[in-house]
């Protein structure tokens, strides 16, 4: 192997660690009419549902919907967002249960 393909793998590595500290800030809110809102901070995912247990898997749906939709014309959406992109390929490179482990929740007490 060659030193400079070396570097490259070094960098991946380095980036998919560094990618598995990264979470999700999700606040919480519980409705007039009982359900709960929660919104994914670092993008602005916004979901309703009857449960917190229902709310997450729709927050999760959505998570993912929003990175395929932008990586298929990554290089045009990424300008101007770059604070976006970890949370991108956070998402892509990540399950379900996965995600679901990284939403950190704010007001969800009692939920």
């Amino acid at each position: 192997m060659t030193l400079a393909l070396q570097k490259d793998f070094s960098f991946l590595s380095e980036l998919i660690n560094w990618l598995k500290g990264l979470s999700f800030t999700v606040e919480y809110d519980r409705e007039a009419d009982g359900s709960i809102t929660g919104e994914v901070i670092e993008f602005h995912a916004l979901e309703n549902a009857p449960t917190l247990k229902e709310c997450e898997a729709k927050l999760i749906s959505s998570m993912r919907e929003w990175a395929e939709i932008h990586s298929e014309n990554f290089s045009e959406w990424a300008i101007g967002r770059l604070n976006e992109v970890p949370y991108l390929l956070k998402i892509l490179l990540s399950s379900d249960e996965e995600i679901k482990s990284c939403l950190h929740g704010k007001n969800c007490e009692g939920f």
